[in-house]
């Protein structure tokens, strides 16, 4: 497709705010991984990519928190998935008969953040959407 693909990792404030002061100007989008630091801080990247017109995504739920397009599995339907399978094996099903499960993965956007970016979804894309997030 012709695009690179540029990894950073960040592990502090300082490291994050020294890479949100110099992202160049030829980023189209950034792209989120799993990490309780990336997801605390997940307001304040957003911030800085609106206003620098790029959109962003994430590999977790973070659509609420300005993240443009995120897909995974949302942390409410897993807590409801692992308390289902711990009660079933404590009410006697034996571990090793209790099927292996994966998690649901759930594609969210964010209508009002596309909006303000100027940023239009087309329509067959929202309508693959498990969540839109809007007015």
């Amino acid at each position: 497709l012709g695009k690179k693909i540029t990894v950073v990792e960040i592990n502090s404030a300082e490291e994050l705010d020294d890479f949100l002061s110099t992202i160049p100007e030829n980023v189209d989008a950034l792209f989120f991984l799993h990490s309780i630091f990336i997801a605390s801080n997940a307001e304040k990247i957003t911030a800085v990519a609106h206003k620098k017109k790029i959109p962003t995504a994430a590999a977790i739920a973070l659509s609420e928190s300005g993240v443009l397009v995120s897909f995974s599995p949302r942390l409410y339907d897993l807590g409801k998935q692992a308390s289902r399978l711990a009660y079933n094996i404590l009410m006697g099903e034996a571990a090793e008969s209790t099927p292996a499960e994966v998690a649901n993965y759930f594609l969210g956007i964010n209508i009002n953040e596309a909006t303000k970016m100027g940023f239009v979804i087309a329509d067959d894309i929202l309508m693959q959407a498990d969540y839109i997030i809007h007015d």
